[in-house]
């Protein structure tokens, strides 16, 4: 199921993994076959109105969340885009930033 509304809200414990670059049309299992290596996943969410080209994968445990980051950020690839990966600064929970959360910027 993909909505076009924000990603829902989950609990602190979770880590939310901003995915940026990504391909129009992108599967959620392609985006899950990237990360799932790395430990539990909880969710993935694609943004798909408009065709924004991000989403956010959510991690049960930081740690594995942090190494899907080191690994995977501008050296992986779907589709032929090359991703854009890091932990999301406006995590689950928390209180917002008065600069807004990370990976929603350039």
């Amino acid at each position: 199921f993909f909505s076009s509304k924000m990603p829902p809200a989950y609990s602190a414990s979770d880590t939310r993994v901003f995915v940026g670059n990504l391909p129009q049309g992108v599967d959620k299992r392609e985006v899950e076959d990237v990360f799932r290596r790395f430990g539990c996943i909880t969710d993935v969410w694609i943004a798909r109105k408009p065709e924004s080209g991000f989403g956010f994968v959510y991690f049960n445990d930081r740690r594995d969340a942090e190494d899907a980051c080191e690994d995977t950020n501008r050296r992986a690839k779907i589709q032929g885009n090359m991703l854009r990966v890091e932990i999301s600064h406006d995590q689950p929970g928390k209180e917002k930033r008065s600069r807004g959360g990370g990976g929603y910027g350039g």
